[in-house]
């Protein structure tokens, strides 16, 4: 989660490397949540 959060924000690209793997939609939404209700995204 928080790569994607760091993608989100700018800070890094989303990509990801073994043994990492992407989240899923439903993950996704959960992080951008948070980050919303933290102020950092609209």
């Amino acid at each position: 989660g928080v790569k994607y959060a760091m993608s989100r924000l700018g800070l890094c690209s989303d990509e990801v490397r073994l043994p990492l793997v992407g989240l899923s939609d439903p993950t996704k939404a959960l992080v951008e949540e948070g980050l919303r209700h933290a102020g950092l995204i609209n």
